[in-house]
This record gives structure tokens, C-alpha cells and sequence, in this order.
């Protein structure tokens, strides 16, 4: 019963998102959300479509690269996720959220890492210890 519910409830969820998003299509908040959404329940083709939207709202740009970026690379894009990771780490004149350039260059060089791309490794590493010595002098 209780797991009946807790589908109810998603799909209410879903169905209200998608409700918003298409009333309010630049509205990066909602889109984010919506991605949330549907990469929590599996559906990350819907949800990278959706992250694709929310990056279009420079609020959201660097939070939904980086969810973006992790469907991807789920999918066994990793040309798309690493793509989407470097636009995640890169600085934004409307988000300061380091931790998200953070979260996107440690991803993006373990990727690069297993792809077996020791040059952009090195890339993304450098770039995190560039990112770990600012915060330090800060």
C-alpha cells in the first residue's frame, strides 16, 4: 500500500512539473526540478533533455550541466558528459557555487581518467588545484 502511494505521489510530481515547465518553458528553476525528477526515477533521456532547457537560464547553468553531465555519462555519453562537466566548472558572473565547479572537475577527471585521456586528466586536476590553492588563500 505504502509503495502505491509513493508512485501516486511520483507521478502527481511528474505530471505537475510537466505541467509547469511547458506553462513556463524559460523558467530554469522548473526545468532543473523536472530533471531532478525524472533522472531519479530512470528516466535519463527526459532528464537530459530537460537539463539541456534549464542550462538556457544562467541561474541554473551550472547545476544542470553538472546533473546533465552525470546522465550522460550514466547513458555511456562521455563525449556529451564531459562536455557538459566543462561548462558546469566553468565560472559564472551569476553563480559563485564552487562547490558545483568542484563536483564537475573531480568528475570530469576521473572520467577522463578512465577513458584513459591522461593529458585532459591533468587538465581538469590542475584546474582543481587551482580551484582548492583560491579557496585556501581566501
Amino acid at each position: 500500500l505504502l509503495e502505491m502511494a509513493e508512485q501516486e505521489y511520483q507521478r502527481a510530481k511528474l505530471d505537475v512539473l510537466q505541467s509547469r515547465a511547458k506553462r513556463e518553458p524559460e523558467n530554469g528553476d522548473v526545468l532543473y526540478q523536472l530533471g531532478m525528477h525524472l533522472k531519479g526515477v530512470g528516466r535519463l533521456r527526459e532528464a537530459i533533455k530537460a537539463f539541456h532547457q534549464a542550462i538556457a537560464d544562467a541561474r541554473f547553468t551550472p547545476q544542470a550541466a553538472l546533473e546533465g553531465a552525470d546522465a550522460y555519462e550514466r547513458e555511456g555519453d562521455w563525449a556529451a558528459a564531459l562536455r557538459l562537466y566543462r561548462l558546469a566548472a566553468q565560472p559564472s558572473l551569476i553563480c559563485h557555487r564552487t562547490d558545483i565547479r568542484r563536483q564537475a572537475l573531480t568528475h570530469a577527471a576521473k572520467l577522463a581518467t578512465q577513458l584513459r585521456l591522461p593529458a585532459l586528466a591533468r587538465y581538469y586536476q590542475s584546474k582543481l588545484d587551482a580551484l582548492a590553492a583560491a579557496a585556501s588563500d581566501a
